[in-house]
């Protein structure tokens, strides 16, 4: 078992709250057979639907992060949760006349990814997109890119359709560290 308590929520910042937006957050933790999987992910504000894409999301890459946990190298950890991740939206092509897939992207599955993996031996960040985390007391932020449009890892699937191409979306590793050096 691994030594940490766990607790989370998401809460609509002022913006959302005075124009009675939705908070477009998603968060989730799963805990089970002593490994701690977190994801949060946050919807793009200015998409009418983001938080649907980024509540399923959460659920999803906390779970797809939890049966992964850590491969022999951050890469491959990365690789595993990114594949799971475009696949799922890839599943999600639904095209018609009257509504592209890139409209569906757009209004609904926009969103940055930020996660956490801990096992008894290892703990790993992950994310793609813009955000902040802390480690051992250590801040990290993560920008979100030319014009404060982060890599919303949704763009992979839509990347033809994008005015200008985002550069690489991708879910990375951002920290790697054995969980005994937590504290």
């Amino acid at each position: 078992m691994t030594p940490f308590h766990t607790a989370y929520g998401s809460v609509p910042g002022l913006h959302h709250r005075t124009a009675w937006r939705n908070n477009q957050d998603g968060v989730t933790v799963v805990r089970r057979n002593g490994i701690i999987s977190a994801c949060v992910t946050d919807g793009c504000g200015s998409c009418p639907s983001s938080e649907v894409g980024a509540r399923l999301f959460a659920q999803f890459l906390a779970e797809v992060a939890w049966c992964v946990q850590t491969p022999p190298t951050a890469w491959d950890f990365a690789r595993a949760v990114d594949n799971a991740a475009q696949d799922a939206i890839d599943c999600l092509r639904l095209e018609t006349d009257a509504r592209p897939f890139a409209s569906t992207v757009n209004d609904f599955f926009l969103f940055t990814v930020l996660g956490a993996v801990i096992t008894k031996d290892e703990a790993v960040v992950y994310g793609c997109g813009d955000g902040v985390f802390e480690v051992n007391g250590e801040r990290t932020v993560l920008v979100p890119g030319a014009e404060n449009e982060p890599a919303y890892i949704a763009y992979d699937a839509i990347r033809a359709s994008l005015a200008r191409d985002p550069g690489p979306v991708e879910i990375r590793v951002h920290r790697r560290l054995p969980t005994a050096d937590l504290r």
